[in-house]
Parts: structure tokens; C-alpha cells; sequence
């Protein structure tokens, strides 16, 4: 009796073993926005993967599928070589919701495949915890944010004041502060996490990055001021729907170690101790290229050894005048050009002083080219006055002298007459 209960013992553990085993999760229940872990991957033989919880994407191939509860479940990933499947932000549900799905893992070699059965896994039905009053109009958040909606209502039935938030990681360090007015807020979902993009880390390879993500987006009614915890030599942007990176603006509060910004919304935020480009490269490693001018810049040609600066087109400057031939003065737009690089001639690095145009006529001697005195001037044509004055003197003298000589000389002609 005791050979035949031990064969069929053995027959039974045999037939147990053949059978794949259904994943033991870490909990039986999940949260809104949390993350659980799937172990237990055996083969079709029922050998236990060599490789759990040591994973590696490098070596071996992650799929999934779900037959119940697929909507609840954002993503599947390995982390620190586990598997995790991280659940929706947001959701609202009236009762436990259960998931059922399958993981696999397969190796990318031997193209063994190892599979885990999720099955027992509940979304919990929606809660609300309410917020609490440390002094008379002043909140703080419940214990269990992370987990349930906010009620922005004490047990005692008090909606109106301020809320100062303070959202802390799992060792209970703070990550950021957020003071708001609360005026008859609705509920809100308010867990945050920390997971990184390692898709988005790619694209910027030299750029320590870290995430602070609010995955439902939670939006309040007043605006508020949200300070996350950083260096003050870092870089905070936040990450739109599409993906695109914005630079946040706000003040460093030294006091705190935070960097300070008004929102209404909790979204998606990324911290890095270099500047982002959205075409995923460091400010530092496209540098050159940014302080090289390209080919078609609009700034004007370098001028040439002349010293006449060249006529600018038409389109772009006021006609020259007419009665000038001298060139004209260049636009605002091409002095502002010119300031940037080393011109050959003064007339194209530096606007001239007088509003009229210099002669462009070469000089012929000191004294033409000075500017004559008001005093010596009386005429448009600028004809020299003292030169005249002297010249009719000496035409004077002269008709003078010449009437006086001829008088003395005719008298007596003129006496002979008289005769």
C-alpha cells in the first residue's frame, strides 16, 4: 500500500510540473498609476527561466498580451533586469477591476520562450481620501495621495484655503512643493512618479537626466506655485503631449532648493544638468554650429579696399539726391550688419556725423577744402569777399591816379586853347 501511494504521489508532482505556473505577483491589487511586479516564467516544459530577475534585453525578447483588463495597463517593462507592468494614471472605476494577461520572454539565441500567467491581479475601485487642516485655512495632503483621489475636503466638511503640497519619493524625500488656493476643488489624482524614458535618455547621451512625471495631469481650478527640488546650475523643461520639450521659466528659491513657477497643472517634467535641444542633442555639442553664420544670411558682404562705400540698392535704402553725387548713407539695417565684422574703410564701419553727404571729388588744396568764415561770405556761390574789396582799391587807385595825371598834363593844352 505504502509502494502504490508513493508511485501515485510522484506520478502527481510529475503531471504538476508539466504545467506552466501562473505568475505570483507582489500584490493582489494595484493602484492608479502604480507598478507591480510578474516573476514566475517557466518554459513549455515547465523548467523555470535560467535567467529570472536577472533580464536582459540585450539577450532576450519582451511581448505581452492581455484577455481582460487591457485598458488599464500602460505599459510592460524591464527594469534592474524585472519584469513590471505599470498601470494607467487617472482611472476612475466603482469597483475592483481584475487583469488577466501573458508575458513573455524569449531568448533571442536558443529561441527558447519563457511565459508568465498573470491572472488574480485587481485594479482597486476608485477612493477618495480628504485633504486634511493642520491650521485654520491651511491643507496638507492625505497620507495615501499616491494611491487615491484627493478630496479637496476635510472630514469636517472645510473646502475653502490653501493648500501647501508636499509630494515626497518612497525613502519620504521631497520632490517638490506646490501652494495652492482651494476653492470648491473637485477631486483630483495627484500620485506622481519618477520613471525614466529610456527612449528619450537616447536621444541625449550626454545629458544626466532625471523625470518627474504627474501622468494624469491633475488641473486646478486657481493658479498655484509648483517649486521642484534641483541644483541651481540644472535645467528644468516640461514635456508637452507631442513630445516637445519647453523650457520652463520661474526663479530659483535658494532658501528651499527649488526652482519656483506658477501652473495650475502638474504635467511631465525633465531635469538635466545641460541645455536640451528639442532635436535631441545638448546645447554644448551643436555650439559651432549655432554661432556659425549659414550661407544665406541676409547680413551684407564685407565692403571693399575702396574707400566709397558702394551705392546699396534701391529696395532696400532711401534714393540718394539728386544734386549730390556723393554716395549715400548707409540703412539701419546695414550699419547694423557692418557692426559685427572689420570693415576696410571708416565710411562702411561707422555712420557719418553730418547729416550731409562728403564730396567724393578728390581734394585740390588746403584752403578750398576749409570751410569759409560767416564774416568773409555774403553770397550762395560762397565767393571770397576780401579779394574782391582789394581788387576794386586797386581798380580805384589806378582811375584815380590816371585822372590826376592826365589832369596835370592837359592844363596847359587846355590853356593853349584858351590862347
Amino acid at each position: 500500500m505504502k509502494k502504490l501511494f508513493a508511485l501515485a504521489l510522484a506520478v502527481a508532482m510529475s503531471a504538476l510540473m508539466a504545467v506552466p505556473a501562473l505568475a505570483d505577483t507582489s500584490s493582489d491589487s494595484v493602484y492608479p498609476g502604480g507598478d507591480v511586479e510578474v516573476y514566475g516564467f517557466y518554459d513549455k516544459d515547465g523548467n523555470e527561466a535560467p535567467d529570472e530577475g536577472s533580464w536582459d534585453l540585450d539577450y532576450y525578447g519582451l511581448s505581452y498580451s492581455f484577455t481582460k483588463g487591457k485598458q488599464y495597463v500602460k505599459d510592460v517593462y524591464v527594469e534592474d533586469g524585472c519584469v513590471y507592468l505599470r498601470i494607467v494614471t487617472g482611472i476612475e472605476t466603482a469597483s475592483d477591476k481584475e487583469i488577466r494577461g501573458t508575458v513573455r520572454m524569449r531568448d533571442k539565441e536558443s529561441k527558447d520562450t519563457y511565459t508568465a500567467e498573470i491572472n488574480d491581479l485587481y485594479l482597486n475601485a476608485s477612493e477618495a481620501s480628504p485633504i486634511y487642516e493642520t491650521n485654520a485655512g491651511e491643507f496638507e495632503l492625505p497620507y495615501d495621495y499616491q494611491t487615491n483621489k484627493v478630496k479637496f475636503r476635510t472630514e469636517d466638511g472645510e473646502d475653502i484655503g490653501t493648500l501647501y503640497a508636499n509630494f515626497v519619493n518612497d525613502n519620504y524625500e521631497t520632490l517638490a512643493y506646490f501652494k495652492v488656493k482651494v476653492v470648491e476643488q473637485e477631486s483630483l489624482y495627484l500620485g506622481h512618479n519618477q520613471n525614466d524614458d529610456v527612449e528619450f535618455m537616447k536621444k541625449y547621451p550626454n545629458a544626466n537626466i532625471r523625470f518627474l512625471n504627474w501622468d494624469s495631469n491633475p488641473t486646478f481650478e486657481v493658479t498655484g506655485t509648483l517649486g521642484i527640488v534641483m541644483e541651481e546650475d540644472e535645467y528644468l523643461y516640461q514635456r508637452k503631449a507631442d513630445g516637445s520639450l519647453v523650457a520652463v521659466s520661474g526663479t530659483y528659491n535658494e532658501d528651499r532648493g527649488t526652482f519656483d513657477f506658477k501652473t495650475n497643472t502638474l504635467g511631465q517634467y525633465v531635469i538635466s544638468d545641460q541645455k536640451l535641444n528639442a532635436s535631441g542633442s545638448t546645447a554644448s555639442s551643436s555650439s559651432s554650429a549655432a554661432s556659425s553664420k549659414p550661407a544665406s544670411s541676409s547680413t551684407a558682404p564685407a565692403p571693399s579696399s575702396s574707400s566709397t562705400a558702394p551705392a546699396p540698392s534701391s529696395s532696400s535704402t532711401a534714393p540718394a539726391p539728386s544734386s549730390s553725387s556723393t554716395a549715400p548713407a548707409p540703412s539701419s539695417s546695414e550699419a547694423e550688419s557692418s557692426s559685427s565684422e572689420e570693415s576696410s574703410s571708416e565710411e562702411s564701419s561707422l555712420p557719418e556725423e553730418s547729416s550731409e553727404p562728403e564730396s567724393s571729388e578728390p581734394e585740390e588744396s588746403s584752403e578750398e577744402s576749409a570751410p569759409a568764415e560767416s564774416d568773409e561770405t555774403d553770397n550762395e556761390g560762397g565767393l571770397p569777399v576780401v579779394p574782391i574789396l582789394i581788387g576794386a582799391a586797386v581798380v580805384v587807385i589806378l582811375v584815380v591816379l590816371f585822372v590826376v595825371l592826365k589832369g596835370k598834363g592837359g592844363k596847359k593844352k587846355y590853356d593853349s586853347w584858351d590862347d
